[in-house]
């Protein structure tokens, strides 16, 4: 990637964590982490891969939902001329991690 794409993933992250903890009911999700961002070459569309304490895969429903709204609030965070598409997925890193470390517990 980039340092062009680096800075404008990070510049979304930041921006869009910020609008996430504005957002969302915390009571609901628990805490929301955005994992990563990752924009094509064209910088016309962004991933941004998240992770929840609860029901993770019912938040990036209702954030794809609410993508068009959160991309208008995002557009006042950043200093960016045109924001991208934005998607939203499920981090699964940390259950591989997880599942990569039970199976190392098994096999001591």
């Amino acid at each position: 990637m980039s340092f062009r794409h680096e800075q404008f993933a990070q510049e979304i992250l930041k921006g869009m964590s910020q609008v996430i903890q504005e957002t969302l009911p915390l009571e609901r999700y628990g805490l929301i982490t955005i994992t990563d961002v990752v924009v094509n070459p064209g910088l016309e569309t962004a991933k941004i891969f998240i992770s929840a304490l609860n029901h993770p895969r019912d938040l990036v429903t209702v954030l794809n939902k609410k993508a068009g709204q959160l991309s208008k609030k995002l557009h006042s965070k950043v200093s960016m001329r045109k924001i991208p598409k934005i998607t939203f997925e499920y981090d699964i890193s940390n259950e591989r991690v997880e599942r990569f470390e039970e199976l190392m517990r098994d096999q001591q």
